[in-house]
């Protein structure tokens, strides 16, 4: 049988370095027999619970991998294998949209001890990309691959799902796109196993930029060494954050992937944080402007490259119309007028973006352009991505700041809508505009773009009090609109909003004294 898999490399590359002892010509009792329809060829990998197979289905030759439990550990160990397997299953299926897990397919029994079956993991493991140096990597050659496994892990968030136990050897890379190993749907803990994706996700960027664990050491105290002190020049304000997540004893009120991005891009954004990083007459560490210029005004003053890089040439005199200048369409003549305009660029921009043509671009690996009637009416035990999510809310956005409201787009007003999707390209959403320009949508009317402000402001609030504060001190830090929010705030003040905004009225800083202020206490 052949070694390959769906991706076209062999095996043997897939597994070296994942994590595990790589067992390509030991001996095994089970090789060469057939279990549950399936030919177990050889080992791949060994861990201390389980092996991994490389295995044929009997009945088309496809090639697959299967996960056992090893003969050697407790029955209890084994049940609670079984049930991580089984809560494995139930987390593939339900983002087999989203493509960003690792499919199972199916759970058989190999001698009465449990197994799982999987698709053969595309591309390498990052274990194996890391360990090809020891040192620590520039963090303008780290932030890059970092940033899309954080939105990797926060799209899994927003599904419901979580992994628990994290590591480099559970990432593989091919190209942009990163697959995730061992996601799994929470038994009991929810908030507690995003918990622990969050130091593991701080423990992955402390390794790629020191070229440690930060266990390293013995005996383990519980503090690791920060990374400022093993690294010269390394930003203080970093090695700071990534010991807050650390620390064992650490309260942490970073608690999920979506809180611990925004908290990181609102570090990386920082004047000081990019000349500790890129000290001057150095720019080798220079933190790339795709990664740190996330903040909605930074977007639209380089939205010309961000849609040059993006999209086709043709598409970057309208993110210029729509981004920069100030766009009036008071009356349904000029609306036409402006879809006439932009009917041919809009329509290439978003064909491309559909996918119908080759584009070369920066977006975030696995998220696809999505229309409003896809995003509305994805298929039954299906969600859209988080990604799909927020572009419909910003898309709404702008368009009701067209079409409805005053019928005018300013930069600020520009502003407050992408920032409802700051993990997508300004580009993307700009030829997401175009295309609704370009008559290629229906166009929302302004009870539409209202209607979605307000399911978005209540989907903030339901995230709890540590997202509604970190999406206000945004806004205060930005200067951007509060005057919806507040409308929002004071309309639905009896219920879960005014409790959260009890909650944040009772802490410390600029968040908090905006919140006292709204509900009229003393500062």
């Amino acid at each position: 049988m052949s070694d390959s898999g769906p991706s076209g490399r062999t095996s043997a590359g897939l597994v070296e370095g994942a994590g595990g002892t790589v067992a390509q010509s030991q001996p095994h009792a089970l090789i060469g027999n057939i279990f549950g329809g399936y030919h177990l060829d050889r080992i791949v990998a060994t861990f201390a619970e389980e092996i991994v197979f490389l295995a044929e289905r009997t009945r088309d030759g496809e090639i697959v991998w299967i996960r056992a439990a090893r003969e050697t550990i407790s029955h209890e160990e084994e049940l609670l294998l079984e049930k991580r397997y089984e809560a494995e299953l139930r987390a593939s299926r339900k983002l087999s949209a989203s493509g960003v897990a690792l499919p199972v397919r199916e759970l058989i029994r190999i001698r009465e001890r449990p197994a799982m079956v999987t698709d053969v993991p595309r591309g390498e493991p990052l274990d194996a990309l890391l360990a090809q140096s020891v040192q620590p990597r520039p963090l303008r050659d780290v932030l890059g691959w970092y940033r899309k496994v954080v939105l990797t892990l926060e799209q899994a968030h927003a599904d419901g799902v979580v992994h628990g136990y994290l590591s480099p050897r559970h990432i593989f890379v091919d190209g942009e796109r990163m697959t995730l190993l061992g996601l799994m749907e929470p038994d009991y803990d929810d908030q507690a196993s995003r918990a622990t994706d969050v130091r593991a996700l701080a423990s992955l960027l402390y390794f790629a930029t020191t070229g440690r664990p930060p266990r390293a050491g013995f005996p383990y105290t519980g503090h690791p060494t920060p990374p400022r002190e093993m690294v010269e020049g390394y930003p203080d304000a970093l090695s700071r954050f990534l010991m807050q997540r650390l620390t064992i004893e650490s309260d942490d009120p970073v608690k999920n992937a979506t809180v611990f991005r925004r908290s990181l891009e609102a570090l990386v954004v920082d004047p000081d944080f990019r000349r500790s990083a890129a000290p001057e007459g150095d720019r080798s560490n220079e933190i790339p402007t795709i990664i740190v210029d996330r903040r909605p005004e930074r977007q639209l003053q380089k939205v010309a490259w961000g849609v040059a890089i993006a999209v086709i040439a043709s598409s970057i005199a309208i993110a210029l119309t729509y981004a920069v200048m100030s766009v009036r369409l008071r009356t349904a003549e000029a609306r036409a007028q402006a879809a006439s305009t932009v009917a041919d660029a809009g329509a290439a921009a978003a064909s491309a973006l559909a996918g119908h043509v080759p584009v070369t671009d920066a977006r975030v690996a696995g998220a696809n352009v999505t229309t409003s009637e896809t995003s509305r009416t994805s298929a039954p035990g299906t969600s859209p991505s988080a990604n799909a999510r927020a572009r419909l809310e910003a898309w709404r956005c702008l368009h009701g700041e067209i079409i409805g409201g005053d019928g005018q787009l300013d930069p600020k007003e520009a502003s407050g809508c992408t920032a409802r999707a700051p993990s997508v390209s300004s580009a993307e959403l700009l030829a997401e505009l175009d295309k609704v320009r370009a008559g290629l949508l229906a166009e929302p009317t302004a009870s539409d773009a209202g209607a979605s402000e307000h399911d978005s402001y209540a989907r903030l609030f339901r995230r709890g009090a540590d997202e509604v504060e970190v999406d206000v001190r945004y806004r205060l830090e930005n200067a951007l609109p509060m005057d919806r929010l507040e409308r929002f705030i004071t309309e639905n003040i009896d219920g879960d909003v005014g409790g959260i905004m009890r909650t944040l009225s009772a802490r410390d800083g600029a968040v908090a004294a905006w919140a006292r202020k709204r509900l009229g206490l003393p500062q």
